[in-house]
């Protein structure tokens, strides 16, 4: 399986995380080489329109999840009148991510996810470590 996420920080640095988890029988290097080699993919071709449709969909899944529980709703209105100056954005975000392109996907790639830049990190179970 393997999955991406942002940690995006109010200051600093944000951090892109991409999760693999291989099967205890599989060769890690070969997994994190292919998963290599799809973000490359990624970066001259930029998402399928359904890869991208879906990742949309998803996104306002979750926005509107957020937005729907006022608790979430003042953290983000707070969020979004502290770091960007603008409380009103809330009201525009959704459509700002509609807008994305896979041209911009493939460019933010290029920009931010460049293997040369990846820390590598392994989590084995001691069984999987004694294996190999």
């Amino acid at each position: 399986a393997a999955s991406a996420q942002a940690l995006p920080l109010a200051a600093g640095t944000s951090l892109g995380l991409v999760h693999l988890r291989a099967l205890p029988h599989l060769d890690l290097e070969k997994a994190h080489n292919e998963t290599i080699r799809h973000l490359e993919k990624l970066a001259v071709d930029g998402p399928t329109e359904a890869e991208l449709a879906r990742v949309k969909a998803q996104f306002a899944r979750e926005w509107l999840t957020d937005l729907s529980r006022f608790d979430s709703r003042a953290d983000l209105i707070s969020t979004y009148a502290t770091v960007h100056h603008d409380p009103e954005r809330i009201n525009r975000r959704l459509h700002e991510i509609r807008q994305i392109s896979a041209d911009q996907v493939a460019q933010a790639t290029v920009t931010h996810l460049q293997p040369s830049q990846l820390a590598h990190l392994e989590y084995r179970t001691e069984a999987s470590h004694e294996a190999s």
